[in-house]
């Protein structure tokens, strides 16, 4: 339907043809605009995980691990062992006074380190391969196909089974060995780990 329309002047205006047999006026439609917001990209998730990042086609993550908490109490028992030298007042020296210090100083550091391993750790299982990352500079890795992991190994001290954390000791099918110190559950892990392994195997 083409709709003819005047302007003030009495002489006709441009023809606008409604695709919808409708008069179509200057606004834009509904349509239109939805179309338009369709058009405009969402803006995506940034992925910060090493692990995330590096998912090939079709595998998903099927586990995750993380370290415990546990690697904080050496640094807490060192600031508390300084503060208590700091505090301790012996007549004609200042060797408690200096070794306080020295010891907040490495409680201070100790806690820096913990923080920075806790966070800069990954361990994942996905569906095709058991991801590892260890370090923020200086970084390590570790990612072996469910074919090329030939046992995996938690070692438990006695802190280690009161508190559920470990070192697992993840070994190739080549010999060779990795080493993932006071990781939480790590029972649990393992237990993930060898299931999907199993669920690869034809």
């Amino acid at each position: 339907t083409e709709v003819l329309r005047r302007g003030r002047s009495g002489r006709p205006c441009a023809r606008r043809r409604d695709p919808s047999g409708g008069t179509q006026g200057e606004q834009s439609s509904p349509n239109r605009s939805r179309e338009f917001g369709e058009m405009v990209e969402k803006p995506r998730r940034i992925k910060v995980s090493y692990v995330e990042n590096n998912l090939i086609v079709g595998e998903q993550v099927v586990y995750k691990a993380k370290v415990h908490w546990f690697i904080f109490i050496p640094s807490v028992v060192w600031f508390v062992i300084g503060i208590f030298l700091f505090n301790v007042h012996i007549k004609e020296t200042v060797l408690p006074l200096l070794g306080g210090v020295v010891l907040i100083f490495i409680s201070i550091f100790s806690l820096i380190s913990a923080f920075i391993t806790r966070f800069s750790t990954e361990l994942a299982v996905t569906s095709k391969r058991v991801i590892a990352k260890v370090g923020f500079i200086r970084r390590n890795t570790i990612e072996l196909n469910h074919s090329k992991v030939e046992s995996i190994n938690v070692d438990q001290s006695i802190f280690g089974r009161m508190f559920d954390f470990g070192t697992l000791v993840i070994n190739g099918t080549g010999g060779g060995k990795t080493l993932i110190p006071s990781i939480d559950s790590p029972l649990e892990f393992r237990k993930n780990a060898m299931q999907a392994i199993d669920a690869r195997q034809p």
